[in-house]
């Protein structure tokens, strides 16, 4: 992936200057929270995030950590996106 491939930080609404070139800002509809498939994809995150994040040298940087946590919101809400449009 070059750099005119790099999706807009997850905190940042996709414009047409920030999305990708052929993708649509408006294109995938917002994600259904307390679907189902949500539900599933918040357990599954929040158990990595258990599994790989906590006691690991990134969760003992505060800062680091925060931002991490904080930017899980917006990562489901992709990942939920896409995946609603795949099936």
């Amino acid at each position: 992936m070059d750099d005119s491939e790099v999706l807009p930080p997850a905190t940042e609404t996709p414009t047409p200057e920030t999305t990708p070139a052929g993708e649509s800002a408006a294109a995938a509809p917002a994600p259904a929270a307390g679907t189902p498939l949500a539900a599933r994809l918040d357990a599954a995150v929040s158990a990595w995030i258990v599994d790989q994040v906590h006691n690991s040298p990134l969760a003992r940087v505060t800062e680091a950590y925060n931002h991490l946590i904080g930017s899980l919101p917006a990562l489901k809400a992709r990942v939920l996106a896409i995946l609603e449009t795949e099936v």
